[in-house]
């Protein structure tokens, strides 16, 4: 989920699903996820810095793979490659 103010709309957020033994590496860390993307409308009560928010999401997924290929420093270029999603899922 999201965590400025004010939240974006459900139509623009995703709820991961991710597997209990992935942990990140860093509070804001990028990271590339596959897995299966369901229409699934949520609601969660979750804390940001001005205290607890309800956040919505119209969409979820399962995530299948977490890619983190390390927290890039400032002004360095970002580690990921484009990904092309195919038509064939």
């Amino acid at each position: 989920m999201c965590s400025h103010m004010p939240p974006p709309p459900p139509n623009q957020l995703v709820l991961l699903r991710v597997p209990d033994d992935w942990r990140p590496q860093a509070l804001y860390e990028p990271v590339r996820v596959s897995g299966r993307l369901s229409i699934d409308p949520t609601t969660r009560t979750v804390p940001v810095v001005d205290g607890m928010v309800r956040m919505r999401a119209t969409f979820s997924m399962d995530v299948s793979d977490v890619e983190a290929p390390g927290v890039a420093r400032v002004g360095e270029a970002s580690r990921f490659e484009p990904v092309v999603a195919s038509p064939d899922g």
